[in-house]
């Protein structure tokens, strides 16, 4: 996996917090990474920073969208996080 360049992290971030509302602070460079270069590399681009010059270069909509949506979670379920749901009815509810 090819380093995250810091300009193309805060483009990324910038364009995830405009289209998903979702912000992405520094030190979250390993995340981008994980989910944005197989995406990269699946559209034909070398790296992320290839995928965000195109971007950035044609205004891509589709390339922007698919960008944004590895970051995204795509599990909508209320109850994906069950450890919550156990604390409320093993301890909270109890006392």
């Amino acid at each position: 996996m090819n380093a995250l360049e810091a300009a193309d992290f805060d483009y990324i971030a910038k364009l995830v917090k405009e289209e998903a509302g979702i912000t992405l602070e520094s030190g979250k460079e390993y995340l981008v990474s994980a989910r944005v270069e197989p995406v990269a590399k699946s559209l034909g681009y070398a790296n992320i920073a290839a995928l965000v010059a195109h971007i950035r270069k044609s205004g891509d909509m589709v390339r922007r969208r698919q960008l944004v949506e590895s970051l995204t979670t795509r599990e909508t379920s209320f109850f994906r996080d069950l450890e919550p749901f156990e604390a409320l009815r093993k301890i909270i509810l109890p006392d």
